[in-house]
This record gives C-alpha cells, structure tokens and sequence, in this order.
C-alpha cells in the first residue's frame, strides 16, 4: 500500500516538474471505478482477517483491478499497469496460491534460516515448493527497507502507477470548436471567388495584334474574332 502510494506521488511529481498542472486531474475521464475499489479492498481483507480460501480472494481482486485497467487503456500507462496485474494473477491461477521465495523472505529481514520452517504467510501466499509453476513471477524480490518481497508484477504495476499519474497531470485538454465557427470558415474556404482570386480571365480570341504587345499592325497581323468576319469580307 504504501508503494503504491509512493509510486503515484512520485508520478505527480515527474509530471509536475515536466511542465504539468495538478488542476488537469479534474475531469479525467475513468470508466468502472468500483472495480479498482474492489480490487484494493478484496486482498485487504484476504490479508487482514484470512477468510476462507483467500486466494480466491486474491484472485477476484486482481481480476477486478485487471478489468479496471482494461477498460481504462486510453489512460497513458495503465497498458503497464495491466500487464503487471496479469503477471500477479498467473501464479495463483496455475498453482491455486502465490508462491513466494525463501531466500527472499531472509534476505528481506522476515525470517531467520532457522525460523524460515515455521512462519504463516496470508493473502494466498505460500512458501514456494519445487513443484510451483512460474516461481519467478512469485514475490522473489527482497526490500529490507520496507520489509516486504515483491514480484515482478508489483514492480510492473509501480513503474505503471508512476507513468499513469505523471501523463494525467501533463495531460493536454482538447481545444473545442463551435460548429458555427468551423461551418463559417469551411464555407469561406469552398465558396471563394475565382475573380477576388486570380483575377478576371482575357477574352480566348483578341482582337488586335498589338492588344497584346507593344508592336503595331505591320509587324503583327490583326487577328479577328468570328463576330467580324462577315464585316471584313464584305469590305473586300
């Protein structure tokens, strides 16, 4: 718990000192919160009161957090998030409880060699056996400075955290345009007047030789159009 909130301050702070605003989390846009709470209260209670098969508990929560994390990808991060989730999960689906490292439990200061027999672990955690599947995604991480073992999956889910919470806060809102204004501006585009444009098109045929050029009649022929034709040939 308290490295998950670690990891989301942490992000905040990334994210603030990138550039970012804390006033952007209003507004965010998260779907299927309930499913994260479930996730965060079911292993608590698996943990703290040990009910009855409490890797089945274990196992609900992550998939309601899994769930969460699925419906929310459009958030930057939470594909981390999701990842790390489903490697928490797997342990517990193949061998019906967590696996967790001996050597581990001693490194991170929580059992001695000689005690490391008889101690109980909660939450669907069990010392790890030969026969366990995928034992490396198990809590096979020692933090003496916290006094915990971690898995894999919790230090996906962390770097997640910290990724989602940094990219919230730096987050760009979308510029919204009225539909007059965009309607107006399109119909300024499509109705523009050739004339305003390019400017008013020559007659196809001159008249004159020199209309065009600064050279008189001898030097270029008159060149007449179809309207005058008739008056010249009855001139000739």
């Amino acid at each position: 718990m308290m490295l998950t909130v670690l990891a989301v301050v942490l992000g905040l702070v990334i994210g603030v000192l990138s550039g970012g605003r804390l006033a952007r989390l209003t507004g965010v846009d998260v779907h299927h919160t309930p499913l994260a709470v479930a996730g965060f209260v079911l292993p608590m209670i698996a943990t703290r009161l040990d009910p009855p098969a409490p890797e089945a508990w274990v196992a609900i929560g992550l998939l309601c957090v899994a769930a969460f994390a699925a419906s929310n990808l459009h958030l930057v991060g939470m594909g981390v998030v999701l990842v790390g989730v489903l490697c928490n999960l797997a342990p517990i689906v193949v061998n019906g409880h967590f696996p967790v490292d001996p050597d581990a439990v001693i490194a991170a200061g929580l059992a001695t060699e000689a005690s490391i027999g008889t101690i109980e672990l909660s939450g669907g955690r069990a010392l790890a056996e030969a026969d366990d599947h995928l034992r490396f995604l198990g809590d096979v991480i020692p933090v003496p400075v916290s006094g915990q073992v971690l898995s894999f999956g919790d230090l996906i889910i962390l770097v997640g955290l910290v990724d989602v919470a940094a990219h919230l806060v730096m987050r760009r809102r979308r510029r919204r345009i009225h539909p007059r204004g965009s309607s107006a501006v399109l119909r300024s585009i499509n109705t523009a007047k050739p004339v305003h444009d390019w400017g008013a098109a020559p007659p196809p045929t001159p008249v004159s030789g020199f209309q065009y050029s600064a050279s008189d009649e001898a030097r270029a022929p008159a060149m007449v159009d179809s309207a005058n034709e008739a008056a010249l040939a009855g001139r000739s």
